[in-house]
């Protein structure tokens, strides 16, 4: 089952994953004319951290009121709804097709749905490690690598300030951050299209998204990776706040064995 889900749901649709070049890229040349600005400071430092920082920075809280306008992450929100996307396309097909077969094939349907776990891991884990990969490459071209997290080239690529941690517990917190905010919502969506449906389950996790830029709170998942609103920036890493990203991942996974062991398959 494993290996079918790799090769059907990842290698087979390895160009789906393209998109990821074009918001990456897109990236690199706003951080590129950034540094040209005549105000800008002189960066002699820059590490990944820095880079994901200011890649997954999203917005600062927004307090609606008169003459208050919302100016949404277009970015950070795309990186997102691509990955909804990516997830929402597989396993529905797969099920039509040749997934009850399956099913039956292994005996086994806790078998069939952790098997679509897994897949969900490793597609979110190829998306944001193809950010990651393409980052370090933009980091050789520019000459300025630096391992670790300089405060002061992160604020002024996110434009915030930024706490005084810029220790490796920081930039641990700052790189596994976004990967489990977006594997828990990939999980929970992958749990709601076998129960509901893949749209009502893409276009849940999609509310969830927007409402992350909406409102101020660990309940909305997505806010956790939006570094403007990070954790970090009074200086002091958020760590019980990835409770709920794993808390989701864990209960979606469980939810949808308990689900699949009571489907009727036939």
């Amino acid at each position: 089952m494993i290996r079918y889900d790799m090769a059907q749901g990842i290698w087979k649709n390895i160009g789906w994953f393209l998109p990821v070049v074009y918001f990456t890229f897109a990236f690199f040349a706003k951080t590129r004319q950034m540094l040209a600005l005549p105000f800008a400071p002189p960066v002699d430092k820059m590490g990944l951290t820095d880079l994901v920082f200011s890649f997954f920075a999203g917005m600062e809280t927004y307090h609606p009121g008169p003459g208050q306008m919302f100016d949404p992450p277009i970015q950070w929100l795309l990186v997102f709804f691509y990955l909804s996307f990516l997830i929402s396309f597989y396993p529905a097909a797969d099920m039509k097709k040749y997934g009850r077969n399956l099913m039956i094939h292994v005996k086994s349907r806790e078998v069939y749905w952790y098997s679509k776990c897994l897949w969900v891991f490793a597609t979110t884990m190829v998306y944001y490690g193809l950010i990651l990969l393409l980052m370090a490459i933009f980091l050789l071209m520019t000459g300025n690598y630096s391992p670790g997290f300089h405060k002061d080239t992160g604020a002024f690529l996110a434009g915030v300030i930024v706490g005084p941690e810029t220790g490796a517990e920081i930039c641990f917190f700052i790189l596994v951050t976004p990967f489990l905010v977006m594997l828990s919502l990939a999980l929970f969506q992958n749990l709601l299209s076998f129960v509901l449906s893949p749209v009502y389950g893409f276009l849940v996790n999609i509310g969830l998204v927007i409402c992350s830029a909406f409102f101020n709170t660990s309940l909305c998942v997505g806010q956790i990776a939006m570094f403007k609103r990070s954790f970090i920036l009074g200086g002091s890493v958020g760590w019980p706040h990835l409770v709920i990203p794993i808390l989701l991942s864990v209960l979606s996974i469980l939810a949808g064995g308990m689900y699949f062991k009571r489907k009727d398959i036939l």
